[in-house]
């Protein structure tokens, strides 16, 4: 893996999040299926000493596709979803936010040009030795290789964060969302399909 790489998406994600601009809507559109990572981590623990926002209760009934990368996935009343070029150019953040408390998900999407497409913890740390993974579970993509989803201290997402890192077509994906969000993610990738 390019050492760079994932430093670089971390910083480009954080620093969209700054930038971002409320001005370009994405449709919603019909879903197809394909690959599938519904099931990536709907087994973990529920993450402790945070509100949980109850995503249960939330009914998931409007769709997002995006005809660029080939994924789509629900998301409930009360929600948006923007997309917008990455500042440098490369790749794209898509942004899931509660339209009250403009709290939601982050899918930072980055090329990605290493041959090894699994995601490892080890990989991670090597890459970013401060970030903090603990509560790592793999992720599997299919024939595309393994991801991995786990807790984190991303200072975007109030220092507790939920990740879930993937490789697939050549791109890195980079999901991330506050901890207390984590059965809302959970939902929201039990929707997630690869067309």
């Amino acid at each position: 893996m390019q050492k760079g790489a994932i430093t670089s998406a971390v910083v480009i994600g954080v620093i969209g999040i700054g930038l971002w601009v409320w001005t370009h809507p994405v449709s919603n559109l019909s879903s197809d299926a394909g690959i599938d990572i519904s099931s990536a981590f709907a087994n973990t623990a529920p993450v402790q000493g945070s509100d949980a926002v109850s995503a249960p209760e939330a009914t998931f009934t409007h769709n997002y596709i995006d005809k660029s990368y080939g994924f789509s996935f629900s998301y409930p009343d009360g929600y948006s979803v923007r997309s917008t070029p990455n500042a440098d150019g490369a790749g794209n953040t898509v942004l899931v936010q509660n339209d009250s408390t403009k709290k939601g998900v982050q899918i930072l999407i980055t090329p990605y040009t290493d041959t090894d497409t699994n995601i490892t913890e080890k990989k991670i740390t090597t890459d970013i030795p401060d970030m903090k993974i603990s509560n790592a579970q793999n992720v599997n993509v299919g024939p595309a290789g393994h991801g991995l989803a786990f807790i984190s201290d991303n200072g975007a997402f109030d220092g507790n964060s939920r990740e879930v890192w993937f490789v697939y077509r050549g791109n890195l994906y980079q999901i991330s969302t506050y901890a207390s969000y984590d059965e809302f993610i959970k939902t929201l990738l039990s929707t997630w399909k690869f067309n």
